[in-house]
């Protein structure tokens, strides 16, 4: 299931009171002003999930995470992305007190613009969140292969990270929750932690300049055809405000459909992988030595729970999930290859996942 896990709009024809939260003004040596602009008021939800807005001079902007804004998690979401933000919208002029009429007409047809939105997906990767790290660890010297700007950095693979157009990143999101507790009870936590342990998280950034640039056409992610310096043109629509009908900087184009079309190409272009990677390697190099030992004998298949003191196996079982992402309390049928090689459950198959039922049973889903 593809979802909106970020999304940035500019509506125009503003006419209601300005919303900001104060100015930024930059002065002159003789104290007069040069230029002032109006800072972003942050907003926040019911679930202490914040998204920021202004209104001036005609102008409406809003900026956040609409499912977490509205689910207090997004783990998963609605890819009716026009029922979602007519949804985030109201909730957004509730909190400012204000009607809000002529915004909420706009989002609801459609017209308004796109400047940036997060497409993003799930994807099981085995039965662990072992094989989450096998995977991201296998992955990462495959996808430098493609000669696209790859970096790595805690474990998250980034393709393109500081584009000011298009960009991707893939992590462990169960790690994630982790660091960031979820702010629901104990058994809605317990369920969606469950869920996502297993899960490989992608997202794919699409920014402005991508945006004005691209349509959908008879299925297919088609170039805009432009005439003359690419940056001049652009600069001539900012300008005009007027923008391509069939152009992806319009909210209006974005259907279930087109959602996962974008999603699914971009995914074609970017992740270019083989089908199996045969075996990651584990920088040893990380693992203190007096816990190697402990390491080896869980790749043997022994069972290191019952060899070691309590504290000991505790304490080796947190130092090597750190490191490795390994959990060592999973059994371990030892492997055929040298010691310094972990083989994947699942090398490199990442399948797409679904809203699991419960969660509508739940009401963990916007709409």
């Amino acid at each position: 299931m593809v979802f909106c896990d970020w999304i940035s709009l500019i509506v125009d024809n503003y006419s209601d009171i300005d919303i900001d939260d104060g100015l930024f003004v930059d002065l002159k040596k003789d104290g007069s002003i040069n230029y002032q602009v109006q800072k972003r008021l942050s907003l926040e939800g019911s679930w202490s999930e914040k998204v920021s807005v202004r209104a001036w001079a005609g102008h409406f902007e809003l900026s956040g995470n609409p499912t977490k804004f509205l689910q207090g998690h997004n783990l998963f979401g609605s890819n009716d992305l026009q029922s979602v933000l007519s949804l985030f919208i109201r909730r957004v002029f509730d909190l400012l007190k204000i009607d809000g009429k002529t915004v909420i007409a706009a989002v609801d047809s459609g017209c308004c613009r796109v400047t940036r939105i997060d497409l993003t997906a799930m994807y099981d990767v085995g039965k662990y969140n072992n094989d989450v790290s096998s995977w991201l660890r296998s992955a990462s010297p495959l996808l430098v292969k493609t000669r696209q700007n790859i970096s790595v950095e805690d474990g998250t693979i980034y393709i393109g990270k500081r584009s000011k157009r298009l960009s991707c990143k893939i992590y462990n999101k169960w790690k994630e929750c982790k660091a960031h507790i979820l702010p629901f009870n104990r058994d809605y936590n317990n369920a969606l932690l469950g869920w996502v342990k297993n899960k490989l998280r992608m997202e794919f950034v699409c920014r402005s300049a991508w945006l004005l640039d691209y349509c959908v056409v008879n299925d297919k992610l088609e170039t805009i055809t432009k005439s003359g310096d690419l940056n001049k043109y652009l600069r001539v629509v900012e300008k005009n405000k007027k923008f391509d009908s069939k152009s992806l900087s319009i909210l209006k184009n974005w259907s279930s459909e087109i959602m996962n079309i974008v999603y699914l190409d971009l995914y074609n272009r970017k992740i270019k992988l083989p089908a199996d990677s045969g075996r990651v390697r584990v920088d040893l190099d990380s693992v203190p030595r007096a816990v190697r030992g402990t390491l080896f004998m869980w790749q043997s298949g022994i069972d290191v729970k019952e060899e070691l003191p309590k504290a000991t196996y505790y304490r080796h079982k947190k130092i090597i999930d750190d490191l490795l992402g390994l959990n060592i309390a999973a059994n371990f049928n030892g492997f055929e290859s040298t010691r310094d090689v972990v083989p994947l459950v699942q090398p490199l198959v990442a399948n797409s996942v679904e809203v699991p039922d419960w969660a509508y049973e739940f009401d963990l889903v916007a709409c």
